[in-house]
């Protein structure tokens, strides 16, 4: 197996733990009858209407965001993303917070492995951006070592208060859904946001991530 496919398959697999280093964590009213008629039927009418066909948007047309952007929380990056029959596509990413999870929570869900280990919850948007068919799909992001140094850490799972939103992508170009990771670093470390990715054309999101700092 090549780098382009362990890495696609990497993306795609859910971890059943956590790793710390070289330790595995196991882890109204109104109006007349006649108004209220004319409403209902139209709702009807629009509930049976047949999606609106959108035409994706070319490429070309959209402000790409280099590999290896910095940006800051709050703003967007619109990269390439495989879909699950290999296609292109691009979405745009908006990473909202890097806030710090409750550890006595964590500790409680992940055991006392979780010691000397910060959780994080990532909270980012997805949006349509080229109007093809994305309802299967969820593009991540997730927590790195600042500077490219290593986290020292990794979690799957969750937590309350933060969901991921899983297979929830809009067919609409413009809509968009918002998610939360919960991820994991160890004590001390700077972390950021990232989103690392590899197309069946190119590894330059894999090897120089869009980033977004606190």
């Amino acid at each position: 197996m090549n780098r382009q496919e362990s890495t696609i398959n990497q993306i795609r697999t859910t971890l059943l733990g956590i790793c710390a280093v070289s330790t595995i964590l196991i882890a109204g009213c109104g109006g007349n009858e006649t108004e209220g008629s004319d409403s209902a039927n139209a709702e009807q009418a629009n509930a049976s209407a047949p999606p609106t066909s959108v035409e994706p948007v070319d490429p070309a047309e959209l402000d790409i965001t280099e590999p290896g952007a910095e940006l800051q929380l709050g703003e967007q990056a619109i990269v390439p993303f495989t879909t699950m029959d290999e296609s292109i596509r691009y979405v745009g990413i908006t990473v909202s917070a890097i806030e710090e999870a409750d550890r006595d929570e964590f500790r409680a869900r992940f055991g006392e492995d979780a010691e000397n280990v910060v959780p994080y919850f990532l909270r980012y948007e997805v949006e349509n951006v080229d109007g093809t068919d994305l309802t299967a799909e969820s593009p991540q992001v997730a927590l790195a070592g600042a500077d490219g140094g290593s986290k020292g850490a990794m979690v799957t799972g969750q937590l309350a208060g933060c969901e991921e939103a899983r297979g929830a992508m809009e067919t609409t170009l413009g809509k968009s859904f918002e998610s939360c990771k919960l991820d994991a670093a160890s004590e001390g470390t700077d972390v950021v946001a990232e989103y690392k990715h590899v197309t069946p054309e190119s590894e330059e999101y894999y090897d120089s991530p869009v980033t977004w700092t606190r």
